[in-house]
């Protein structure tokens, strides 16, 4: 059942008896009542983390006069939820958004806790609202993007994925899907529920083992065995995890419709390479492929990538 009935409605959640509810209030940014939110229809259902005992729901909404995109974390019973995920999310939107002129981020408002009418526990993020999805964008294109649209549009990918990574942060589920982009073209990266980031405390894990997710056609082929094989001795290499599935994402901006949602299987390079020639632009072609060559662990990191992005200084580089 989703969290429609709001009645509860919190001016502080102090007195709520919220799980993790402390830990969240420090970096949860500023906290908005219930009654400064208004929802616009019924939400969608988006997720079930079923181990945690909580679900996801989205909305679009109204906040102080603003359109705005709401993401609702609530537990399926009563005092039950985990809402660890919520808190990382959280924490990650607030810290991006204060970067949000410089690279691919999106505004955060602030965060609201509420209970309804059962009882049951809600954490709502209240964040800049992007209308339309890359996927979308992608979808409805006949024809290719243009060469310095396309350009602009990877450096500042390439940027903001880079410097997620100097903060610790690991998307680990990039695809078009996570990507909003506005009337004017401007992209932002969505979606942190499954990222990860190192503690600066404890030593940093290049390789994580199991814990895997990712989507079919964008993720790193060592995710991919993961969720193919349910086998979680399996292990993944977080920055080549990112680098690549940004690479698919690339080549899915540059050769539109005849992408397929196979060619990140290690059974079909050839069938890989053959969509990388079909990309329209030389230097796109050769960043697409400087990017996927992160199948291999630890041949690729970000220096790589930028040098083949165009008006860099060409690096030497033999795999």
């Amino acid at each position: 059942m989703y969290p429609e009935n709001l009645e509860n409605e919190n001016e502080d959640d102090s007195n709520l008896g919220f799980t993790n509810s402390e830990s969240i209030r420090q970096k949860c940014g500023e906290i908005i009542r219930h009654k400064e939110i208004i929802t616009n229809g019924h939400g969608s259902n988006n997720k079930d983390f079923v181990k945690d005992g909580i679900s996801l729901i989205l909305y679009n909404g109204t906040y102080n006069e603003k359109n705005v995109y709401l993401k609702v974390y609530y537990e399926k019973e009563v005092g039950k939820g985990n809402f660890k995920k919520a808190e990382k999310e959280i924490e990650l939107y607030k810290f991006f958004s204060e970067f949000r002129n410089q690279y691919s981020f999106i505004e955060y408002y602030g965060t609201c806790f509420y209970k309804n009418n059962d009882q049951k526990q809600n954490i709502m993020l209240v964040m800049q609202i992007v209308e339309n999805s890359l996927k979308n964008y992608l979808e409805n294109r006949s024809v290719p993007i243009e060469e310095e649209k396309l350009k602009v549009m990877y450096e500042d990918l390439v940027n903001s994925f880079e410097f997620m990574h100097k903060e610790r942060v690991y998307h680990l589920d990039i695809k078009p899907d996570n990507i909003m982009i506005d009337g004017n073209e401007k992209l932002y990266i969505i979606d942190f529920d499954v990222s990860v980031k190192d503690q600066i405390d404890k030593t940093r894990s290049v390789t994580v083992k199991g814990q895997a997710c990712g989507t079919k056609g964008y993720a790193h082929p060592d995710i991919q065995k993961i969720l193919d094989t349910k086998d979680d001795t399996l292990g993944y290499h977080k920055s080549d995890t990112d680098i690549f599935s940004l690479g698919m994402t690339f080549l899915h901006m540059a050769i539109l419709s005849e992408f397929k949602n196979n060619l990140n299987l290690d059974e079909n390079k050839n069938l890989l390479n053959t969509a990388i020639e079909k990309v329209k632009y030389n230097w796109a072609k050769d960043l697409i492929a400087t990017m996927l060559m992160s199948r291999n662990k630890g041949v690729i990191n970000w220096e790589k990538v930028k040098a083949k992005l165009p008006g860099n200084k060409t690096e030497e580089y033999n795999p």
